[in-house]
């Protein structure tokens, strides 16, 4: 119960006060790189960076080892990822993760204008015309193509449409771009 608050709102010397008086911390052991936050104290946002990292790191173990399965676990991730991860590690987590909150997901993407994301979110959602335009919308084409090979009988928003009729037509929009 302890490491996920802690990852929320990290506050070290709090965190761990509350782990030893838990009795699941040795008073003997402090945690790593006590030095290296005291350093970052200037720079409180390449403080907020290096802690981001750590968690990513630290739930990338959570879900890939131990195969948690818990979506506050998975948006956690996710929200670190959008802020401080890069666009093919957060595409490849949306990709993999069938416990991400997709509405989450979307609004914090196009918040800080994540579009590889964005468009791997609507494509998941069955949104597949939208994905395309909005990956075209930005210029990017080879993103734009990607999908439209991807579509395929069986995907969300294809099962009630023929996909060569789809593809098609999402072929034209990508000529006529």
């Amino acid at each position: 119960g302890l490491i996920v608050p802690s990852l929320c709102h990290y506050k070290r010397e709090n965190n761990e006060t509350e782990a030893m008086a838990a009795g699941v911390m040795d008073t003997g052991r402090r945690m790593p790189d006590d030095d290296f936050y005291d350093d970052l104290k200037e720079d409180e946002d390449e403080a907020l960076r290096v802690k981001e990292h750590m968690g990513i790191v630290y739930l990338q173990h959570v879900i890939n080892v131990e195969s948690n399965t818990d979506e506050s676990i998975h948006n956690l991730l996710m929200r670190f990822l959008v802020t401080d991860g890069s666009d093919d590690e957060l595409v490849q987590f949306l990709k993999f993760s069938q416990h991400v909150d997709k509405q989450f997901a979307l609004r914090l993407a196009t918040e800080l204008n994540r579009v590889p994301a964005r468009v791997e979110i609507y494509f998941s959602m069955g949104f597949v015309t939208e994905a395309v335009h909005l990956a075209l919308s930005v210029g990017n084409v080879p993103l734009a193509k990607e999908y439209i090979v991807a579509i395929k009988p069986g995907i969300a928003g294809v099962e009630s449409s023929d996909p060569r009729l789809l593809r098609q037509s999402l072929w034209d929009d990508v000529i006529a771009y």
